[in-house]
């Protein structure tokens, strides 16, 4: 036979019912917390229809701007790089005319589509 006492009803009770309640509280967070990957198909169907808003803005202006599709982002994405680091605009407006090669009288359009559009 044990030696051991055997522990009460009514702790082995409590210790049941906290067990239940444990389970409970985890099964509950694990239900209802937000999950980050939830967020993630919005964000990036976000960014798609920036980014198509902003290649259709460069068509407008001129079809050649977007020969490329992924040269034109990579430029826009240059162009908010430089305005969100404070980049003087006249030179910003300067590098976006180099970038698309283009006369830099109409780099300052070039900044206006990619803010309008890309940058955050």
């Amino acid at each position: 036979m044990s030696t051991q006492p055997a522990l009460p009803r009514k702790v082995m009770g409590a210790l049941g019912v906290l067990m239940l309640l444990v389970i409970c509280v985890i099964g509950g967070l694990i239900v209802f917390l937000p999950n980050a990957s939830d967020d993630e198909p919005a964000s990036v169907a976000t960014e798609a229809a920036a980014e198509r808003a902003y290649l259709d803005a460069l068509a407008e202006l001129d079809p050649a701007l977007v020969s490329s599709e992924q040269v034109a982002l990579n430029a826009g994405e240059n162009i908010c790089q430089e305005v969100e680091t404070g980049k003087e605009p006249d030179i910003a407006a300067k590098n976006a005319a180099a970038r698309f090669e283009v006369d830099e009288s109409r780099g300052a359009e070039l900044v206006a589509v990619a803010r309008e559009h890309l940058c955050p």
